[in-house]
């Protein structure tokens, strides 16, 4: 009898935990509302899209009053930095993190707070820890035009409320 791999597990349960993802997605009611399917990549935001989606996020922070600043980075719809921003006072550490947020949203096509919960539901959710260059964690966020991904946006510095908060006013810009 022939034992399967490490590999071929690991495989199968990333071929589950994908569709899982959207079922969780499509259990969330705010999520099944904004969308059924992932969007086809679009053309890329300009830079000028970026500037106005770092603007929007930048004010949502100042009403938020997150006391020690945030990193806001925009990435186009190939999933390349856009323009990445951080707030006087941040962490050293923000930046990397509201980068791999972005992409996340970007790559994956899916908004990182119904990961989150995806993942805070554990079972199968838990494979997503494995996936490469994957981070459910609340603050990325697909940037959506004409029902198109033109890029994503990452937040990092708040609470994760916060950096959500944040990255929905962001993405928001474009609309």
């Amino acid at each position: 009898m022939q034992h399967p791999t490490l590999a071929s597990v690991f495989l199968a349960a990333t071929l589950l935990a994908v569709p899982g993802l959207a079922q969780a997605q499509s259990q969330n009611p705010p999520a099944a509302a904004a969308r059924t399917a992932r969007p086809a990549y679009g053309s890329p935001l300009a830079l000028e899209q970026a500037r106005r989606v770092v603007a929007a996020g930048q004010a949502r922070a100042r009403e938020l009053k997150v006391p020690d600043g945030v990193a806001i980075a925009v990435l186009d719809s190939r999933c390349h930095a856009s323009l990445i921003e951080v707030q006087d006072g941040s962490s050293a550490g923000v930046a990397p993190v509201a980068q791999d947020k972005a992409y996340t949203a970007c790559a994956f096509r899916v908004d990182t707070q119904a990961s989150q919960k995806f993942l805070a539901g554990g079972g199968s959710g838990a494979i997503m820890l494995k996936l490469r260059d994957f981070t459910p964690i609340e603050g990325g966020k697909m940037i959506v035009s004409g029902g198109k991904l033109v890029g994503a946006v990452g937040v990092s510095g708040g609470t994760s409320a916060e950096d959500a908060e944040i990255a929905n006013a962001a993405a928001a810009a474009l609309n």
